[in-house]
């Protein structure tokens, strides 16, 4: 474990030599723990029958020559891991993993190793009764502790842009807001049938003698039916308008999380190449001081030497902030605090199917905005009805109630002598000014929202072309990186590192031919990005 962090830690390869080192570890680590444990065996055969204390005692006394011998191991392969001179490309990555290793391997022979022995001493651990849920404990601990970097990489959530999009378009917050409002608006079409309230009245008029002095009525008032079947239609329209601004929703955040995807690879692929050059200038550093030290050159040279290698630098820790602030990028479309783990290696293309022509239909902007002439159609027809008569139907009857009487009237009839009635009325639109102004604005908001419409259509064909002749810019300079300049930015750099190491050319045309294949590789990863950009708009317009 400790070996493969020390490689991750330092960016190195499995090599053959890393496999090499690995195998001295393996041998170093061993003869730790079999120092260990061969001391438990010997205090058991001198009489220590107690396990936890023949555990502790050994632990104790074997520390110095477990720490001695893991020490003197680290340290002499030390200057190797240090190492710049020739050779050091095999000396380094044996060293590290040497070293590496120790660490974790020493800690484990100390911790966990006598957790496992108690463990498997079972018999023994018995008669003493040692605690298991401690032993337990001090071993799931030193295990955890170990395996921290494992857990961490685990922890990270391993991304496809497929898995990325997916993700954001079942947690993003701005997609469960809109969902939250479709299913509001489907909620209110239950209410399109909005009948007012039904009114219930009992009257006692002690001054009309023996006809309706006690009586109950119901009165209900009842529109147009043309308004409750025009409300239907608006709430419909209105839920409509909700679905399709939740798939323009949709497609917005799909489009930022294949924005945010791509320029986080960018910056990934920007970050290596500026960490090849780092490894250049940094050998070039050192170079250019030993020629100065031995008087070759003058002192211009380190210094060029160090201000190139500066550079480069201070181009690393803004690109490494970049890529981490896409990461938080990510993480707020994917709604997320969990590390992401992005599995594509390189920048990839995003090529869009070739189309001369769009289906403004599938356009999610232009949908909203027909939806809201439809929204406004059907508001037009509510107001309407909603200017014709309302109806109201009534129905009373007399009451006898015995014990009620405060006027004292003689009440000897039956109860076959009450009196029933009914009620029609009719409300009419005597005054209507206000009503046929609210019927103006709603066509009003509908020569808006065409308007609007015409003006999404022409926006959208403006937007679709200019982006389709950025995408055939932007593919032509990637076409030429791949077949011309790459391969000539390699061999550049190759044939500059050459004729330097053999002194044919100075640091000038050194720094020049190595700034220029650099400039072409970054250039390259920035067309390919602007052509990935703009194919991920074309996708948006066209609504894939």
């Amino acid at each position: 474990m400790g070996g493969v962090a020390a490689l991750l830690l330092r960016g190195m390869p499995f090599s053959i030599s890393a496999g090499v080192g690995f195998i001295a570890l393996f041998g170093v680590a061993v003869l730790n723990g079999i120092v260990l444990i061969g001391y438990f065996n010997q205090l058991k055969e001198e009489g220590m029958t107690n396990i936890y204390d023949r555990v502790l005692e050994g632990t104790k006394t074997r520390l110095r020559p477990v720490l001695m011998t893991a020490s003197v191991a680290s340290l002499g392969f030390l200057p190797m891991a240090l190492s710049t001179s020739a050779g050091a490309e095999v000396q380094r990555p044996l060293a590290t993993v040497v070293i590496g290793g120790l660490i974790t391997a020493t800690f484990l022979t100390l911790f966990v190793l006598p957790c496992l022995y108690l463990l498997f001493n079972g018999n023994d651990a018995k008669r003493i009764k040692v605690p298991k849920a401690l032993v337990t404990l001090l071993l799931m601990t030193g295990l955890g502790i170990c395996q921290h970097n494992t857990a961490n990489a685990q922890n990270k959530m391993p991304l496809t842009l497929d898995s990325a999009i997916n993700k954001a378009l079942k947690n993003n917050l701005q997609i469960r807001s809109a969902g939250l409002s479709v299913e509001q608006a489907r909620a209110l079409q239950k209410s399109g049938t909005d009948i007012p309230k039904t009114e219930l009245m009992v009257t006692q008029d002690p001054t009309s003698g023996g006809n309706i002095d006690n009586a109950i009525g119901i009165t209900q008032t009842i529109a147009w039916p043309g308004v409750y079947k025009n409300q239907r239609k608006l709430l419909n329209q209105q839920t409509r308008l909700a679905e399709r601004t939740g798939n323009l929703t949709s497609a917005e955040i799909t489009r930022q999380v294949r924005s945010a995807w791509y320029a986080y690879l960018l910056n990934r692929e920007t970050l290596r190449v500026l960490n090849y050059q780092d490894s250049i200038y940094k050998g070039f550093v050192k170079k250019a001081e030993i020629r100065f030290k031995t008087g070759e050159t003058s002192n211009l040279e380190p210094m060029s030497a160090r201000n190139k290698y500066q550079e480069i630098v201070a181009l690393k820790i803004g690109t490494q902030a970049d890529l981490r602030s896409n990461e938080l990028v990510l993480q707020q479309l994917l709604n997320t605090f969990e590390p992401l783990s992005v599995t594509e290696s390189k920048l990839l293309f995003l090529l869009p199917l070739p189309t001369d022509s769009i289906d403004l239909s599938s356009n999610p902007q232009v949908n909203v905005d027909l939806q809201n002439i439809e929204v406004a159609n059907a508001g037009i027809a509510l107001e309407k009805s909603k200017g014709l008569p309302d109806f109201t139907l009534g129905y009373n009857q007399q009451l006898v109630i015995a014990g009620f009487n405060p006027a004292g009237i003689n009440r000897e009839y039956s109860p076959g002598t009450r009196i029933a009635g009914i009620q029609v009325g009719v409300a009419l639109p005597i005054f209507n000014g206000a009503n046929r102004a609210r019927v103006k604005s709603e066509r009003l908001s509908a020569q808006v929202a065409q308007t609007n419409y015409q003006q999404s259509l022409s926006q959208t064909r403006l937007q679709f072309e200019q982006e389709t002749q950025q995408y055939l810019k932007f593919k032509q300079s990637v076409d030429y990186y791949l077949a011309i300049g790459l391969k000539q930015a390699y061999e550049q750099s190759r044939i500059a590192q050459v004729s330097f190491n053999l002194g044919e050319i100075g640091y000038i045309e050194y720094i020049q031919n190595m700034s220029a294949a650099v400039q072409v590789k970054l250039g390259y990863l920035e067309a390919l990005s602007r052509l990935n950009q703009s194919a991920i708009q074309i996708q948006y317009i066209k609504g894939e």
